[in-house]
């Protein structure tokens, strides 16, 4: 039972009025797919939608799983001795075997109750007098579609692999199938897994023979009466399996399926739970008619495309490709941007500091080459005659009258007096005095 919105629970009560009560009727289980699925999602949608609080019941079919209709009886006295003495606002029978069962059991359990047949396919409701006071949300399962898609994706395929049960539900599907396929024998071999237990089918799938597929259909109770519960099988199937996997529902979808045309449980469900708000508030059910909903658009498990070599151009055209594995690129596009970045910044620095470092060497050398050039110079000057002539006068002419470094003399005739050079023309070229020269300096040496 749910429970929901304290404010609103006391709107009803004073008003004297009690929450709605809705049953939820199961095919085979809470945790059979896809109607497990579908009842969580319904009954999140439907306390949602709902303007006021809801008591919701849940049931399991539980002989579905067995041929024999006896089976329902302790079923039918349990809805009597529960819901007998408490009126019920709506009943959801989900799945074709709750269907069935409410409908023949509709006039002793709840006659005057609204029906509302959930997560149907179309197919079970075939041949039944259309019942009143009831509105359906149903399917219809293309099964021909999966199989060209497989087709279609797989072009050398000549074997499939078909999982199905042994329930009554499974069988009702075995024979649908059987007959949907025979068109196609002569393109394809089909080996119907119905008559294996769980263990052998995965033993069978891990040994097909190349060119193969396999189509899961449905699997709640295999040939030794176990039961399964989809998850699991279905990830043990394709641990095993050395073929691809292709099945029905995009509730499988990230499971181990391929993909391919879906049925979309999830719309399903949101669609039921609003003709359940709307039957709720009151509204005739005859006049609800909604068409079967049909598998969606084609969508597609990119892990599973790329385990079994499968290229997206020979997907359907406007395909969904689901859980793609984005690129390093994808995945840390600004990281590597930032590290390029620094990567090139780096560099640039490097390349300054090396065009740098050659310069300063040239610069270096040339000085080291200059620093040659004159020391090399003034030795020569030194030890000849000097390195030239200075205003028409050698080097050793102007000797005497220079006081070379080192030297602490002056010419001879010195002292303090002036001595002073005749040029050959008679005119005086330099004087040497321990004062100053003749322009007011004062020097070791002076020139005119």
């Amino acid at each position: 039972m749910i429970l929901l919105g304290s404010g609103a629970w006391a709107a009803i009560a004073a008003q004297g009025s009690e929450p709605p009560r809705v049953l939820l009727i199961h095919s085979f289980g809470r945790e059979f797919a896809p109607y497990e699925s579908f009842s969580g999602i319904f009954r999140t949608e439907l306390v949602r939608e709902s303007p006021v609080p809801l008591d919701i019941y849940e049931v399991s079919l539980d002989s579905a799983r067995f041929r024999e209709t006896a089976q329902e009886a302790p079923f039918l006295d349990y809805l009597l001795g529960q819901f007998s003495q408490r009126g019920l606002d709506l009943v959801v029978p989900i799945g074709g075997p709750a269907a069935r069962f409410a409908q023949r059991h509709r006039p002793r359990l709840f006659p005057d109750v609204p029906l509302l047949l959930a997560a149907t396919d179309q197919r079970h409701l075939e041949g039944e007098v259309p019942a009143t006071n009831c509105a359906m949300a149903t399917v219809m399962y293309q099964p021909t579609r999966m199989l060209d898609t497989i087709l279609e994706v797989l072009p050398l395929t000549t074997n499939v692999a078909v999982v199905i049960g042994s329930s009554p539900l499974e069988q009702f599907w075995l024979a649908e199938l059987r007959g949907t396929f025979d068109s196609y024998t002569d393109r394809v071999r089909f080996e119907w897994l119905n008559g294996l237990s769980f263990a052998q089918v995965q033993r069978h799938c891990a040994t097909l023979p190349p060119c193969s597929a396999v189509f899961f259909a449905l699997l709640a109770v295999d040939a030794e009466g176990v039961p399964h519960i989809e998850q699991q099988s279905l990830t043990r199937l394709r641990e095993v399996a050395n073929a691809p996997l292709f099945g029905l529902q995009d509730t499988q979808l990230g499971r181990g399926i391929v993909g391919g045309p879906l049925m979309s449980i999830e719309e399903l469900s949101r669609t039921a739970a609003r003709v359940a708000v709307r039957l709720l508030q009151g509204e005739d059910p005859d006049t609800i008619r909604l068409p079967p909903q049909e598998p969606g658009r084609p969508q597609f498990d990119w892990r599973e495309l790329q385990r079994w070599g499968i290229p997206e151009a020979r997907l359907p055209a406007g395909s969904l490709i689901r859980f793609r594995q984005p690129t390093a690129w994808e995945r840390y596009r600004w990281r590597i941007i930032a590290v390029m970045s620094l990567c090139l910044l780096q560099a640039f620095l490097i390349v300054l500091l090396v065009v740098h470092r050659s310069r300063r060497r040239r610069a270096e050398q040339s000085l080291r080459e200059s620093e040659e050039r004159l020391s090399l110079a003034a030795a020569a000057g030194t030890a000849s005659d000097g390195p030239g002539p200075i205003n028409g006068f050698k080097y050793g002419e102007l000797a005497p009258y220079v006081r070379l470094s080192g030297a602490g003399a002056l010419p001879r005739g010195g002292g303090g007096s002036a001595s002073t050079a005749r040029s050959r023309g008679g005119q005086p070229v330099a004087s040497a005095t321990g004062g100053g020269c003749a322009d007011g300096l004062r020097r070791t040496s002076c020139f005119s």
